[in-house]
């Protein structure tokens, strides 16, 4: 099941809030945040399964 995408204004205005925080940078969707949190687990997390 494909996720929906993101709103470009909803990321518009994650970003002009990120800036507007000096944050390095914006997880705009789901799938984005969920890759982000698999990056900072163990490698095998992020194993591709081919």
């Amino acid at each position: 099941m494909a996720e929906q995408k993101t709103a470009p204004a909803s990321v518009a205005a994650q970003s002009l809030d990120a800036l507007e925080e000096d944050l390095p940078e914006i997880l705009a969707d789901g799938i984005t945040r969920q890759v982000r949190l698999s990056l900072s687990g163990p490698p095998a997390a992020v194993a591709v399964t081919v």
